[in-house]
């Protein structure tokens, strides 16, 4: 079976400026990586480092598509961006939650919170994603199994 990632992108306009909305749909993995991070380049290029990625449709993400999702948010927030996630399906809330990106991505249950929401965090309120934080590893320390 060929696994394939399908992705959407527009320029969505909220109250100070615009967000990038990406809608992917299929599989994020190792075989569909490569897809997905020429368009996330394509967009940080632009210039635009607010982004609004929909995973409504998304049947399976990997660890390699989680580490393009980790390196794209460290991307946008060094630019003073950010991505949110909107529409997780429930069996990758399982996942997010067990590797502890729940606490580093800002996940929304619809479009309209997390379009509100741009603007009104702070960057004391955001993970620290530098290699020498330790934010991530305790989060995984404390996790369950």
């Amino acid at each position: 079976m060929l696994k394939k990632v399908d992705l959407h992108t527009e320029t969505v306009p909220v109250r100070d400026g615009t967000v990038q909305k990406i809608e992917a749909s299929g599989y994020l993995d190792s075989s569909t990586f490569p897809r997905l991070q020429e368009c996330l380049d394509r967009l940080m290029d632009s210039g635009n480092y607010r982004y609004l990625f929909d995973l409504k449709d998304v049947e399976y993400i990997s660890s390699a598509g989680l580490g393009i999702l980790m390196g794209f948010l460290k991307r946008a927030r060094e630019h003073d961006g950010d991505l949110k996630i909107v529409n997780l399906p429930a069996k990758i809330v399982r996942i997010f939650d067990l590797l502890g990106f729940s606490q580093i991505f800002n996940v929304y249950p619809d479009e309209a919170d997390a379009l509100a929401s741009f603007g009104k965090r702070s960057d004391a309120e955001l993970p620290d994603l530098s290699p020498d934080s330790e934010e991530l590893g305790e989060e995984n320390s404390e996790t369950d199994l």
